[in-house]
């Protein structure tokens, strides 16, 4: 599964609401599609083709698609060297539609 998208930035009480948009119409009775609610801590280091794509492929192989996602995010944080090992936090929510 792949998709062209965009993302949109808007301030919502000092943090960031991200949205990712498909751009083509979506047929629910023919086909399915994938619902990323996630963190910054996840759109900090995974942008929003490459997650669901990410999540698509963890789904098909029967694995959890935001465990895989939380733990892609966790492993490029740490990649980034940044003091004592921060990582912004991870929450991730995924859903097949």
């Amino acid at each position: 599964m792949s998709s062209a998208s965009f993302s949109l930035v808007l301030p919502v009480h000092h943090q960031q609401l991200l949205v990712f948009l498909v751009d083509k119409a979506w047929d629910p009775a023919t086909e399915e599609a994938v619902l990323v609610v996630a963190s910054d801590g996840i759109w900090d280091v995974l942008d929003g083709p490459s997650s669901v794509d990410m999540a698509w492929q963890s789904a098909m192989q029967g694995s959890d698609p935001a465990t895989a996602l939380a733990d892609e995010a966790y492993q490029r944080w740490g990649r980034r060297g940044l003091q004592g090992g921060y990582t912004d936090d991870i929450s991730v929510v995924v859903k097949i539609l």
